[in-house]
């Protein structure tokens, strides 16, 4: 969602937008073998309007006060923004469970630990167990712990009041994003 973020605020800067490019990789970049780089195929990307106009949907989508908008995402495809439709995925998953109250990453640690799994570094270091990409190791503390910080309390105050299931919240949302020029 940080990529998201910038290129919205790219978009209102027209020298940035014109010149911008994106780089997509298949591979993890900040553990890739320096030497072997040359070989990895990278592709390049330019950035059109419409990109800049999916992107500030996302955006808006992602800073709504309820997951409407983020369900309409799940329904379209962005050919431009590849990356795009998992980012949405995970951050939903995040929320309560109407069965257990329970997020993605929390149901997920709990079964890791009735695993076994009980050394702190296997479950929390970046690339452990516990996979998350939602949360870094610094908010997973806070999060388990009930002091959630603002993302994890964001998540929490995204459940609609009244108790509609994910299905129908995804029916609702799909039409929001009709009618929208860019998509």
């Amino acid at each position: 969602m940080r990529l998201i973020w910038i290129l919205d605020y790219l978009r209102a800067e027209p020298y940035m937008a014109e010149r911008l490019k994106l780089r997509l990789v298949d591979f993890d970049l900040l553990g890739a073998d320096v030497a072997g780089l040359r070989e990895r195929t990278v592709r390049a990307l330019d950035v059109t309007e419409r990109d800049f106009g999916v992107a500030r949907m996302a955006w808006e989508a992602y800073r709504a006060p309820t997951p409407e908008l983020c369900f309409g995402l799940l329904s379209r495809d962005f050919p431009g923004l590849p990356f795009l439709k998992p980012a949405p995925e995970q951050l939903l998953a995040e929320l309560p469970s109407p069965t257990t109250g329970l997020g993605a990453t929390e149901a997920r640690l709990l079964e890791l630990i009735a695993k076994g799994h009980n050394r702190t570094k296997e479950l929390f270091q970046p690339g452990g167990l516990l996979e998350t990409r939602v949360f870094d190791q610094w908010e997973l503390g806070p999060c388990l712990k009930g002091s959630r910080p603002v993302r994890c309390r964001r998540s929490a105050a995204l459940i609609p009041s009244s108790r509609r299931s994910l299905r129908t919240m995804r029916a609702a949302a799909t039409p929001l994003f009709a009618g929208a020029g860019c998509c």
